[in-house]
């Protein structure tokens, strides 16, 4: 049984994904503390803000969608963690192409002023393929 800060939680998760998919970066922006650091991979570590100036403008270029899957979650106190699969998506309007990405993503979340927020979003893809569109 998923109880309330689990679910908070899951929303805060969903929200990631909604504001990544509709390229919304400072709706993204919002779900992270002040001192949080975005660590993707393969790509140096980004302080919130140089995630819309560094990190993410790659989306505007590209059509990306991201979901997330099999969230574990754990809470303790004011800290909370939150594992789970994403799927990738990212296709250019130039290029026949569409890149598909399966990752595993670690969340460290804190509670401060009443909200959860993102101090730490960490992943690392696990499988890779690419496909020609139709």
């Amino acid at each position: 049984m998923m109880n309330e800060q689990d679910a908070l939680l899951k929303e805060l998760i969903a929200n990631y994904a909604k504001a990544v998919n509709s390229r919304d970066i400072e709706g993204l922006l919002s779900l992270y503390a002040e001192d949080a650091f975005f660590m993707p991979d393969g790509v140096r570590t980004l302080k919130k803000g140089q995630i819309g100036r560094s990190g993410l403008e790659q989306f505007s270029r590209k059509a990306f969608e991201i979901e997330f899957f099999d969230i574990k979650i754990e809470v303790h106190g004011s800290t909370a963690f939150a594992e789970a699969v994403a799927k990738t998506a990212a296709s250019r309007p130039d290029r026949a192409s569409r890149l598909e990405a399966t990752s595993r993503d670690l969340f460290v979340f804190r509670h401060e002023n009443g909200r959860w927020k993102i101090i730490r979003y960490i992943f690392n893809s696990v499988k890779v393929s690419s496909a020609e569109n139709s």
